[in-house]
């Protein structure tokens, strides 16, 4: 008997042994660090005659001694999406002072015939394949198919909205507000890290009769990332 209280014993205690061991496994943890998340960035960029990508520019559109029927030069601004990421549109504003220089802001007449391709144009070139002619735009009588002219404060179409106008004035373009650009088959100045330009190329109207006035015209551009942006 005690024989075999013993073994129970041994027995119960080799359980009881097994029951409290450790086991030992392998194991090699890894890791993957420096998970970068970048956001990009829309950068425009402005340049003239004389600055070059600069945040603001200044005295770009302009000239002095002007009469009845003096053509200015054509002149530009060059608006550049430096950022890494593309634009839904740009946005353009002519700004005029309340009352000072009214006279001479409803003389300055941008052409709009088609063949000079220069009275008011945005794109690559002044070429009708790389550019929108404005002002036909917005008479209604041609559409180039580069971009297209929309209401800043709505979205809807600039198309004709000067229709009937046998003359498109500064101050005429001052009154339609916010004008934005959006692309169609082209999409530079609007691409990141591509560019376009605006010229003008008013001439003074005939009829001008008030002397030794100023106009000071402010042009105002925003690149915004996407359709719902008023």
């Amino acid at each position: 008997m005690k024989r075999i209280l013993a073994s129970l014993a041994v027995v119960a205690l080799m359980a009881s042994s097994t029951v409290g061991a450790t086991r030992a496994y392998f194991s090699d943890p890894a890791l993957s660090t420096d998970n970068e998340f970048v956001s990009g960035t829309l950068d425009l960029r402005l340049s003239d005659s004389d600055e070059t990508n600069q945040d603001n520019v200044t005295a770009s559109f302009g000239g002095t001694n002007l009469y009845p029927g003096f053509q200015l030069p054509q002149q530009f601004i060059t608006v550049r999406n430096s950022g890494t990421i593309g634009a839904n549109h740009l946005d353009v504003t002519v700004t005029l002072p309340v009352g000072d220089g009214s006279a001479l802001a409803n003389s300055l007449v941008f052409p709009y015939d088609p063949d000079s391709q220069n009275g008011m144009r945005f794109g690559v070139t002044t070429s009708t394949g790389d550019s929108i002619n404005m002002l036909t735009y917005l008479r209604g009588t041609y559409n180039d198919g580069d971009y297209d002219l929309q209401d800043g404060d709505n979205g809807a179409s600039l198309y004709g909205a000067l229709i009937g106008d046998t003359e498109i004035t500064l101050q005429d373009i001052a009154n339609l507000g916010k004008i934005r650009i959006v692309a169609d088959s082209n999409n530079q100045g609007l691409a990141a890290g591509t560019e376009a330009k605006l010229w003008i190329h008013p001439v003074v109207d005939t009829d001008l009769t008030v002397q030794g006035e100023t106009v000071n015209a402010t042009f105002t551009f925003a690149l915004d990332q996407v359709a719902s942006q008023y």
